[in-house]
């Protein structure tokens, strides 16, 4: 196993078992760092943003789209930037998403929350 670390990732190589004694010719693999901080002098994970949690976990599962959800919170603009990570769950969003998806505005509200906290 060989492991360098450049910028902004760790560069990885394990071979499999059966190479074990021949040369590592298995491509290294990159790990994006760029998702954790230091904290106490510790790497922790950046919290994901909503945008993103709200594609993979809600549209996506149920075979919606973004302009699904742009026709949901009225709003196209607001609903792209909010997919791409570039603006926040409001208050009325949180409402709106809450009342589709069956969950609460706290739950949206929450992880905006911790998105804001951990990615200052």
């Amino acid at each position: 196993m060989c492991v360098r670390v450049t910028n902004s990732a760790f560069v990885v190589s394990i071979p499999s078992p059966s190479l074990m004694s021949a040369p590592s010719t298995c491509p290294p693999r990159r790990v994006d760092v760029s998702a954790f901080r230091r904290h106490n002098g510790r790497m922790k994970r950046r919290a994901t943003h909503p945008g993103e949690i709200l594609l993979h976990e809600f549209l996506i599962p149920h075979g919606m789209e973004p302009d699904d959800l742009a026709s949901i919170i009225g709003d196209t603009t607001k609903a792209e930037k909010l997919l791409s990570g570039q603006a926040p769950v409001t208050p009325d969003i949180a409402a709106t998403l809450a009342q589709r998806f069956s969950t609460t505005p706290e739950f949206w509200l929450n992880l905006q929350r911790r998105h804001d906290e951990t990615n200052f």
